[in-house]
């Protein structure tokens, strides 16, 4: 059977991000001016999801505007989409057990809702037709995070912990595979690390599967420079990302990556350099910015390098 239904985590504070998130959820902050999530949305329907699950909490009524929902019922591209509100936050596994009326009983996708790829997914959505793996992790070069029998193609340990012999640690991709037994390893109630159910799989013998995705692009926009790079990295691995969906004015100059929101109003002799601009932000004649974001409705004047402006 495929699998038709991904479980999206978006009810993260993003610290990290601060005071970006200070608006907006962490999934909804615009990469190349279109909310992250709605790219995760995209890059899952390509592979024939059709039902979406996403736990919200910080600023969850954001979601309820971005989403348009009527009655409480939501769409994406026709696609049913399911917010479930967390008012506490229950971590991954917590969310997962809160979720399960939306999710089903079917193996399901999750997905870390603040990563931005383009990697092959067909392989580990195939994967839980061939492997009874109640879990099966996505991998990919990069820190060693996972402990993988590469003959096997299962997963023994984790940051090396267990010290075992023999293994081949890859970075945890953010995508993964669970089939509905996994409920039975979560507590009936309260928050719970999905990390916490794989050593319990772990110590129980039960098999975790890891399957090499094929390489592609990959990042976590886990904080500010990361949020800085991936613009610069899919301006740069094509120019036609670059984005200016508002009309500036003559003499305006850009230089490197910049992203420029809608109905935003940049006067004469502006100078933008390796610069995020969200949507209605106002930036006054003359100003030179450098490394900079600006979050919806800001209005900056002068010249500022390694700043963020945001409303209040």
């Amino acid at each position: 059977m495929s699998i038709q239904t991904a479980f999206i985590l978006g009810a993260g504070l993003g610290t990290r991000l601060r005071p970006m998130t200070n608006s907006r959820p962490k999934v909804l902050v615009p990469i190349l001016g279109e909310p992250l999530i709605f790219r995760t949305l995209d890059y899952l329907l390509s592979y024939g999801i059709t039902r979406f699950v996403i736990n919200t909490h910080h600023l969850a009524h954001v979601f309820d505007i971005f989403f348009g929902g009527h009655h409480g019922e939501f769409s994406y591209r026709g696609a049913p989409l399911f917010l479930i509100y967390e008012p506490i936050l229950l971590e991954t596994a917590g969310a997962v057990r809160n979720a399960r009326p939306w999710i089903g009983e079917d193996p399901f996708l999750v997905v870390n809702g603040d990563i931005v790829t383009n990697i092959a997914l067909t392989r580990l959505l195939e994967a839980s037709d061939k492997d009874d793996a109640s879990v099966i992790l996505g991998l990919r070069p990069g820190p060693p995070q996972v402990g993988l029998d590469i003959r096997t193609g299962a997963v023994l340990d984790f940051h090396n912990k267990l010290h075992k012999n023999g293994l081949s640690y890859f970075l945890f991709a953010s995508l993964y595979v669970l089939r509905p037994e996994i409920y039975q390893w979560i507590p009936s109630s309260g928050p719970f690390r999905m990390m916490s159910v794989f050593w319990q799989l772990l110590a129980q013998n039960k098999r975790i599967a890891g399957l090499i995705l094929d390489p592609g692009f990959w990042s976590e926009v886990g904080n500010r420079v990361a949020y800085l790079q991936v613009h610069q990295d899919l301006i740069s691995q094509d120019a036609s990302n670059k984005l200016v969906k508002s009309q500036i004015s003559a003499g305006v100059e850009l230089r490197g990556f910049c992203a420029i929101g809608e109905n935003c109003e940049i006067e004469p002799g502006v100078i933008l350099e390796d610069t995020i601009i969200w949507d209605k932000a106002k930036i006054s004649s003359g100003s030179h910015l450098c490394r900079c974001i600006l979050c919806d409705r800001v209005q900056v004047a002068g010249d500022f390098s390694d700043r963020d402006f945001y409303p209040g």
